[in-house]
């Protein structure tokens, strides 16, 4: 409605796009200000299906809400947020993007969407505080430097369906961290990996 998207406008640029059927976040506009942001799924009556990779990195975020409008996260969208210490993500999520959340100082924990296919180039790089990661069973490939310098990560799962974890993924992580895996050791010793893990 009419209010609901005037509020919204006080805190974000929209764009339409694809012959105005649908809508792009272009731009958090309150970057400065410690908030919880909830993106909107429809503004003017049209979906919002995507959120541009310049629209929160180094912004003061605490806590963000994606609707389930959106189907991906780009490249760098959440990177250096460092007050975020929550993000909700929905199963439309299938595809999250390089460095989406690293250097989130303050992420403590993460759900993961449940269609995810990999876990992206340093998505979590130097997320120093998180400390537990439940990889979804839909993830099959970990790539390089995934969890680089997650120095206080205490418990991670790494589900069957994963074939291959990067160089570096989890360079920089606790020795004392606790992996959970459900496959046979056969599994495990067939899965390729890279360096440094």
């Amino acid at each position: 409605d009419a209010a609901k998207d005037a509020a919204n406008e006080q805190l974000f640029d929209f764009e339409f796009i694809l012959n105005n059927t649908a809508v792009v976040v272009n731009n958090y506009k309150c970057k400065g200000t410690a908030a919880d942001v909830t993106i909107p799924s429809r503004y003017k009556g049209k979906p919002v299906t995507a959120i541009n990779n310049a629209a929160f990195p180094n912004s003061a975020v605490t806590s963000v809400t994606i609707p389930d409008s959106i189907t991906s996260i780009p490249d760098a969208a959440f990177a250096n947020c460092s007050q975020l210490t929550n993000i909700s993500i929905p199963n439309s999520v299938t595809y999250i993007g390089y460095s989406a959340f690293s250097s989130c100082t303050s992420l403590k924990s993460i759900a993961l969407p449940s269609s995810l296919s990999s876990i992206s180039e340093a998505l979590f790089f130097g997320c120093s505080q998180l400390t537990t990661i439940h990889i979804p069973d839909s993830v099959s490939l970990i790539r390089p430097y995934a969890f680089y310098n997650c120095e206080n990560l205490e418990t991670i799962r790494i589900p069957v369906s994963v074939t291959s974890i990067g160089d570096y993924a989890f360079d920089g992580c606790p020795s004392s961290m606790t992996v959970t895996y459900s496959g046979s050791k056969k599994q495990w010793d067939a899965i390729t990996k890279g360096s440094y893990n």
